[in-house]
């Protein structure tokens, strides 16, 4: 699965949501693309995660792999290599899913079965957001709100 948006649309903050619900969670495995060394990157990206938390690729099977940040990762040069082998490696595994976040045009969509794009909120669907989580009206005095808190909320200019 392929999760895409603009930065600030959300895709770190699923990622921490799912973290924090399924801590005790054995078979979810989060990694950050930007905590992958270089070095550690050029054999393969497969090799960089199981060097990341010290096991085998066998140690991967029936659990879910959350990759964030494929935009941020360190390897520029070889992004699109490395991601090609990965997929091609993760055809050998037995129930294995793997969800990668990245920023839109970073990464081709046609490796994922399933790619959602986070959209940006307008004003009335952040007030509608707001209210079905807190239960109040949030008010519409925008006006008042700095840049960058209106790109914090994911309004549009």
């Amino acid at each position: 699965m392929l999760i895409t948006g603009v930065p600030g649309m959300g895709k770190t903050s699923i990622i921490s949501w799912i973290a924090n619900n399924y801590i005790n969670n054995d078979k979810i495995i989060i990694l950050a693309f930007k905590d992958l060394a270089q070095a550690s990157l050029e054999k393969n990206l497969l090799s960089a995660i199981c060097s990341r938390f010290n096991c085998n690729d066998e140690d991967l099977e029936n659990k879910i792999l959350i990759l964030d940040g494929f935009d941020e990762m360190k390897a520029l040069d070889i992004r699109e290599k490395l991601l090609n082998d990965f997929i091609n490696d993760l055809n050998d595994f037995n129930n294995f899913k793997c969800i990668i976040t990245s920023r839109p045009g970073y990464i081709d969509t046609d490796y994922f079965q399933n790619v959602f794009e986070l959209k940006q909120f307008d004003i009335g669907k952040v007030s509608i957001f707001y209210e079905k989580i807190t239960g109040k009206v949030l008010l519409k005095k925008v006006g008042f709100l700095l840049k960058s808190q209106q790109e914090c909320i994911g309004l549009s200019n």
